[in-house]
């Protein structure tokens, strides 16, 4: 019975890199406070006339050169930020860019997608959220709403860091349970790249060493939905995965929402 397996990846961000002491010139932090919060360097935003869209095109037509049924990930969230200190805790988080891989069929037993694990609790929606516009809301938009700035993510960062660094671990044993597999089984954990002290809690949690582990949120922040699949690309290019490979990845968002993958590479 054939499998679903990867078959190619690609990703692209914007051309406009923005480090930490860019962020400094608008709002009150610096390029230390941010490294010892998130481990991010620089993030990439997108210019006047980018969009998501166009994001997602360039990551798919990278992965479908290289491959054939692309999934894709993309976000522009810096139009979406409060860029002022207001606004710093999460505006200094994220980045601009899209990922992409090509899944088709294969009949090899040997390779594919092994279990996939999803999981929610809606009792934690507002620890990260954009409230409006939305459907909850009559009406949808309105001035009011944005004078009170509905519009911009809020989110709990000592919540998330606590519930991410539990149940993206947790995701990782399910899946490895599923499939009578071991940490020292794992060749490499692409996690979320929500932030670098989550990353560390997961790997220790997981029981993972330090070469088991990728993570490139330093150069691109955290891109959300784009995360794993610009991970798992810049992975491939560095020549961390070959063929047989245990690779395993794990996620956390909004929700909160939280899964795992099992993959035979």
């Amino acid at each position: 019975m054939p499998r679903t397996a990867f078959l190619s990846t690609g990703f692209h961000v914007p051309s406009h890199v923005v480090t930490n002491d860019d962020l400094a010139k608008i709002m009150d932090t610096s390029d230390e406070w941010i490294l010892q919060r998130s481990g991010i360097k620089t993030r990439y935003w997108v210019d006047k006339g980018d969009t998501g869209v166009a994001l997602a095109r360039e990551a798919s037509q990278k992965a479908l050169d290289k491959a054939g049924l692309a999934l894709v990930g993309a976000e522009v969230h810096s139009r979406g930020l409060d860029k002022t200190t207001r606004g710093r805790d999460t505006a200094v988080l994220f980045g601009d860019g899209a990922g992409a891989a090509v899944l088709g069929p294969v009949d090899d037993d040997g390779r594919g997608v092994l279990s996939t694990h999803i999981f929610a609790d809606g009792r934690y929606a507002e620890k990260l959220w954009v409230d409006g516009p939305g459907l909850a809301h009559d009406p949808y938009v309105s001035v009011e709403m944005l004078e009170q700035g509905l519009h911009r993510a809020v989110m709990e960062g000592r919540d998330v860091f606590k519930f991410a660094s539990i149940k993206m671990p947790e995701s990782i044993a399910i899946a490895l349970k599923t499939n009578r597999l071991t940490p020292a089984d794992i060749n490499l954990l692409v996690p979320h790249q929500a932030n670098q002290r989550i990353i560390e809690m997961v790997q220790k949690a997981a029981g993972l060493r330090d070469d088991q582990v990728y993570s490139n949120i330093q150069k691109y922040g955290n891109t959300t939905a784009a995360s794993i699949p610009i991970a798992l690309d810049e992975a491939l290019a560095e020549g961390r995965l070959k063929q047989g490979d245990l690779l395993v990845l794990t996620a956390f968002g909004s929700g909160f929402t939280w899964g795992s993958a099992a993959i035979r590479w």
